[in-house]
């Protein structure tokens, strides 16, 4: 039984790819984590971005969702992606209307080909 790490492991586990952050505000209420829709512009077309909604809290202008959301923007030579996690106003959030993909993968489309 190994007791220490091998190279690139930490704690006996594998390296994890990029950069991992994770974090719980003591302010934020507990929520189950929820596929959304963020439109900054509050305009809900071609600009919305989808995201991940994962507490509440009571800020000063109202309700504000904590969210995860993946944002795109011009490179000068095509688009890049980012992501961006913030507390969002209540009113520019939207529950996605897809339900989670079925058991069944044949009924799915295939991402990237």
């Amino acid at each position: 039984m190994r007791t220490t790490p091998a190279p690139g492991q930490r704690g006996g586990r594998p390296p994890l790819p990029g950069f991992e952050h994770t974090f719980y505000p003591g302010h934020m209420r507990a929520a189950e984590p929820v596929h959304v829709w963020v439109d900054l512009t509050n305009s809900w077309g071609p600009r919305s971005e989808p995201g991940v909604l994962i507490g509440w809290r009571k800020g000063n202008l109202g309700w504000e969702g904590w969210v995860i959301r993946v944002s795109t923007y011009s490179t000068g030579n095509g688009s890049a992606v980012h992501v961006v996690q913030s507390w969002i106003p209540a009113p520019l959030i939207r529950r996605a209307a897809t339900d989670p993909p079925r058991a069944d993968i044949s009924q799915h489309k295939r991402i990237g080909g």
